[in-house]
């Protein structure tokens, strides 16, 4: 393993360590909402799944403009936490609403009475927040969760994105209060937005394991960790095919997954999450050993293990990690 490959394993330890106490918490507040969740939600494909890609020359092997990517490669950030928030309200959303029904948002940002039932009790942070000097400390540590929250919300009610409306703005206070989900399908073009409702079993779905929520992985997995689980999900749904193979202009154009997305997969693998099927022609980040002389090719196939998400994500992630590191061999499909 090349030292910086190492580097990028030992940092996001040592991240996962520093993290372990919030993302419990945050754990524990989103499985006290309700004491029986169901087994699953849906998420209508148009979330992950473009049909109306603009043409493009079959050579082109980059991911599309933001603009004609789906909902969810297009709010993924490294940082941020768009992507996140909108599956947890979505998750949320499923544990009072009704299929066909649309959710009413039941927390504020800060639930100042003590319960642990504001958003930012939900959301687990990124990185470790810093208190500074003031004497508050666990105020101090909400208002700076609450500000990566509204900067999420800002990203999702983008005219460009509307995955969420702002009843409140253009008010001077509480502009972000009371949010309301839109439809995972973002903007219609000229047609109005349309408000969320809880996908009926008819619509066009795929279904995310209530595990994912309540064992801490949405928030342990990186933005396009998750966005390539979920392609995975939704492929295999669609196709009925498995162990699942994408092709490159499926992931491309309709998911708008490009390489450096491609690349989740191997931490994928190491916690447990999936199986590679490699293709003994084809690289790591998905290209292919001296296409041009190919006149055919396999895919890389994925085997989806879903009951690896029934187990705690924080010391599953940690420990496939460290097995990693300790076999000091590079993970590689070749």
């Amino acid at each position: 393993m090349n030292s910086k490959s190492r580097g990028q394993l030992q940092a996001r330890e040592a991240r996962l360590e520093s993290l372990r106490g919030v993302i419990e918490t945050a754990t524990g507040a989103l499985a006290a909402l309700k004491s029986t969740p169901p087994r699953e939600i849906r998420v209508r494909s148009g979330f992950v799944y473009r049909a109306d890609v603009p043409p493009r020359e079959p050579s082109d092997r980059r991911a599309p403009n933001l603009a004609d990517r789906p909902p969810a490669t297009r709010i993924m950030s490294p940082t941020g936490s768009a992507l996140r928030l909108y599956l947890l309200a979505l998750y949320e959303a499923h544990l009072h609403a009704s299929p066909g029904r649309r959710p009413g948002n039941r927390y504020p940002l800060i639930d100042h009475s003590g319960e642990g039932r504001g958003w930012v009790d939900l959301l687990a942070p990124r990185s470790s927040l810093t208190t500074g000097a003031r004497t508050n400390v666990a105020m101090s540590r909400a208002e700076k969760k609450k500000r990566r929250i509204v900067s999420a919300l800002k990203s999702l009610s983008h005219d460009e994105i509307q995955l969420v409306h702002l009843p409140n703005h253009g008010k001077a206070v509480d502009t972000y209060e009371q949010f309301r989900l839109m439809n995972e399908r973002g903007p219609r073009g000229d047609a109005d937005p349309v408000l969320y409702a809880v996908p009926n079993a008819t619509e066009e779905h795929f279904t995310l394991p209530t595990s994912l929520f309540l064992n801490g992985w949405i928030h342990v997995l990186e933005d396009t960790e998750l966005a390539f689980l979920m392609m995975l999900i939704h492929r295999k749904r669609t196709t009925q095919d498995y162990p699942v193979a994408v092709p490159s202009d499926i992931r491309f154009n309709h998911y708008g997954i490009g390489r450096d997305a491609y690349e989740a997969h191997r931490m994928l693998a190491r916690f447990g999450l999936i199986q590679v099927e490699a293709d003994p022609d084809r690289r790591s980040d998905g290209t292919i050993v001296d296409y041009e002389e190919q006149e055919w090719h396999l895919l890389h196939r994925f085997r989806i293990f879903t009951a690896g998400l029934d187990q705690p994500a924080v010391p599953t992630a940690i420990r496939g990690i460290q097995e990693e590191l300790g076999q000091n061999v590079i993970f590689s499909l070749r």
